[in-house]
């Protein structure tokens, strides 16, 4: 068993290109002897965003604190706020945005344990820019699908 405070983690600033204003905690990893999940959290402040990136595994968020929006890979901008959920597929492209000018959007992200590695996700990097890599090793058909669960 784990107990910690999110105080007591160390928050960093993720080697992300075209990313302003975030930071990360990882409260519970693999390293923590989790046997399926890492949970991060993401503190992204006023006006801040996360790059326009995918990878081969899903994201299940929830949103602790602020307003914020996932862009969709056409640009659509879905509106999160505090107390709600959203599930990101296997390669969907999405980003991360503060739509607060003066308070901090802070979610938890709970990803595969295997793609947390010492406060980089090395393979969202590796697949960034690949659309034909999916997790199961083949091209994946249709529409990006985000699932929003309003709290």
């Amino acid at each position: 068993m784990k107990i910690t405070s999110l105080d007591e983690v160390e928050k960093i600033k993720p080697d992300m290109e075209r990313a302003e204003g975030i930071y990360k905690q990882v409260p519970i990893s693999g390293n923590d002897g989790a046997p399926a999940f890492s949970f991060r959290v993401f503190t992204i402040e006023a006006n801040g965003h996360s790059p326009c990136h995918r990878h081969p595994f899903e994201h299940l968020n929830y949103i602790i604190e602020g307003h914020g929006a996932i862009v969709t890979e056409s640009g659509e901008e879905h509106d999160v706020k505090k107390g709600d959920f959203a599930m990101i597929l296997p390669d969907e492209k999405h980003q991360y945005k503060n739509m607060s000018a003066s308070e901090p959007f802070v979610m938890i992200c709970a990803v595969p344990k295997e793609y947390e590695q010492t406060g980089q996700d090395l393979e969202a990097k590796r697949y960034a820019n690949d659309k034909r890599i999916h997790p199961r090793g083949f091209k994946r058909r249709g529409k990006i699908h985000i699932g929003l669960l309003h709290a």
